[in-house]
């Protein structure tokens, strides 16, 4: 089977290097008498102080925050309404990728703009070239609050992150009480929100959104089950794009967030994911959803939820509590659907947990793959006091938890070969295992292997496919006698994917491995230790874990590659006592052999899944 060893595309949606938490905001550094008076030109009063902010009465003042870095740093209000008729305006402040790979925010907002409950209106924002994010401030460290927003336009480009009307990304520092009212629209490929596009551990509170329409661009292809973020048509809601730390609270959305290309990931109405949030509390929206076979989609936001966010302590799930939604999904295939949550999010070894307390959810579903009312998957998570009202597909439903049996994966997981990825690891491998395709290749499943060999070959190629890639697996012969055989003849080689010595049931227990014979009879069970992570010449890496223990005989190592029944579906592995063999797939003592196990009490979806993803995996284009 094709390697799936820790797949790995792009980061989760920020991509950022700097933890939260541990960044630092730019300091305020003093200007000189003579650069003061020269700043203070640039507006209708004050010192840009807190005391005694820079006073702005004109469009030409307002842009002028964004002078330098001096100017990014003092403390406005705003005296007036500014109408810019619609002329476009490029936002203040300067954060380009690679500033924000290097930790550097000086070109960021920091100080604080209060808006005093004026109005801007009638903005197109451009976004520059490099810049990360569009929005009438890039980025912001600091406080922008009290500001009315009417008729906006915002955008960003390919390969850019953060898009909203408002904020393009809040990196710490406060948003609060923003209104976007009138006609607003805005689009982007990564973090896409009304107010804020990408939120890190900043506070957005008591905001309202209306007449506002978020529009996710690109596309997406998960045709083999794994969905793993993709930093691409991600993220989109009317208050905040993508969420990562922080706090969302007391907010009111209302509006549209639609995709304009397939398989979209993360939408909702509030936000596009509130992800790594302690508590998301006393928010409410009423939001049309549209998406084709998208992912993580929920009435509040597409994905949320806390575990380990990389540092290696569990934390306590999420609270949600006290938000009410009013959802029209209409999502054709979409998975991990929910009237209030999409899912929560494998990340660093574990599932992000929520737990849902006192929410409402009106509306309908449709066309989703097993929704749920209040939340699409919810693995480890609780929901009591949750009021719904909700169809799916013209039927009421009862259904507070879907379905889903796929993970909805972040790219970001700990590093391959760390102690706590080997960890994670046997965690995740915990139960009983028998031979992969000796229940694959049932006739029972014959139908299966057809349907994802026609979406992958076509039709007429299908039965020829399926009967090759059945063929490649079940090799009877190993070692020298293999090589012997197939010498020459590469339309010959089969690979053995069974259980050796006897083995027919694998077992993981914690530390300890076991395999037992057809009679329940243990062969082996021994506490295995992680050594390192190894790789073959063919590239497929494995995490070798030794034993100590006397007699282990060929048990002595086992080689797990990274597959897992809840991210690939199945397990893949090696034994042997000699470590230097192992690492050899087509050559030595173990040429040709490798073994391959599904759950003992895999249930239909995962077969289904597991068939998915070695037809699609082992017959798409290179």
């Amino acid at each position: 089977m094709k390697n799936q060893f820790f797949k790995s595309a792009c980061a989760v949606a920020t991509a950022l290097t700097v933890a939260a938490g541990s960044f630092t905001l730019p300091l305020s550094i003093p200007a000189t008498t003579a650069n003061a008076a020269s700043i203070t030109s640039l507006f209708a009063g004050g010192k840009g102080t807190q005391k005694n902010p820079y006073q702005i009465k004109t469009v030409k003042q307002f842009s002028n925050i964004g002078k330098n870095k001096t100017t990014l740093k003092a403390h406005y209000v705003l005296k007036n309404d500014l109408n810019l008729k619609n002329k476009t305006f490029k936002s203040i402040g300067r954060v380009t990728g690679k500033d924000m790979m290097k930790g550097d925010f000086s070109g960021s907002f920091s100080g604080t703009f209060d808006g005093k409950g004026h109005t801007i209106q009638n903005v197109t924002i451009v976004q520059e070239k490099n810049e990360m994010g569009s929005g009438l401030f890039d980025v912001t460290t600091g406080t922008v609050k009290n500001l009315k927003l009417k008729n906006m336009k915002a955008s960003s480009k390919a390969g850019s992150r953060y898009a909203s009307c408002g904020v393009g990304m809040a990196y710490g520092g406060t948003i609060s009480k923003i209104t976007l009212s009138g006609k607003n629209s805005v689009r982007g490929v990564n973090c896409v929100g009304g107010i804020v596009g990408g939120l890190w551990g900043a506070t957005v509170k008591n905001c309202n959104a209306s007449g506002v329409t978020v529009t996710l661009e690109g596309n997406n292809n998960f045709l083999d089950g794994l969905l793993i973020q993709q930093d691409e048509a991600e993220c989109g809601g009317i208050i905040v794009g993508g969420g990562f730390t922080g706090i969302v609270t007391g907010c009111k959305a209302t509006g549209i967030v639609k995709a304009s290309g397939n398989e979209p990931v993360g939408m909702g109405g509030v936000a596009g994911c509130l992800q790594c949030m302690d508590s998301v509390i006393g928010n409410t929206a009423n939001v049309t959803i549209q998406a084709k076979n998208g992912h993580a989609i929920g009435g509040l936001c597409g994905y949320a939820g806390v575990g380990d966010d990389g540092d290696g302590t569990v934390q306590a799930p999420a609270l949600i509590k006290d938000n009410h939604v009013t959802v029209k999904i209409t999502a054709d295939g979409a998975t991990h659907v929910g009237g209030l949550i999409g899912t929560g999010l494998y990340y660093f070894g574990m599932e992000d947990r929520f737990n849902v307390v006192d929410c409402s959810v009106k509306g309908s579903i449709d066309g989703a793959t097993t929704p749920g009312t209040v939340a699409g998957r919810a693995t480890n998570s609780i929901i009591t006091s949750c009021n719904t009202d909700v169809t799916v597909n013209g039927e009421k439903s009862d259904v507070q938890i879907g379905t889903t049996s796929q993970l909805y994966q972040s790219s970001d997981q700990y590093e391959d070969g760390s102690k706590e990825a080997a960890a994670i690891l046997l965690k995740n491998l915990e139960g009983s295992y028998t031979p992969l395709f000796e229940t694959l290749c049932k006739d029972e499943y014959d139908a299966l292997w057809m349907k994802y060999a026609e979406m992958s070959v076509g039709k007429e190629n299908a039965r020829a496919t399926v009967d090759a890639l059945k063929h490649s697996m079940l090799g009877t012969l190993t070692g020298p006698e293999a090589e012997k055989a197939f010498k020459d003849k590469p339309d010959a080689i089969q690979f053995n994917c069974g259980f050796l010595s006897g083995m027919t049931t694998f077992k993981v227990d914690g530390n300890v491995i076991s395999g037992y014979d057809k009679n329940g009879k243990e062969l082996f069970s021994h506490t295995y230790t992680f050594e390192k992570l190894v790789t073959t010449a063919e590239g497929m890496g494995f995490y070798s874990y030794h034993t100590t223990e006397a007699n282990a005989g060929e048990y002595e190592y086992f080689l797990l590659a990274g597959d897992t029944p809840s991210t690939t579906y199945h397990t893949e592995f090696r034994h042997g006592s000699n470590p230097d063999e192992l690492v050899k797939l087509m050559t030595g003592s173990y040429a040709y052999w490798l073994s391959a196990g599904i759950s003992k009490d895999a249930d239909a979806a995962m077969i289904d899944n597991c068939i998915r993803l070695f037809v699609i995996e082992n017959t798409k284009k290179q």
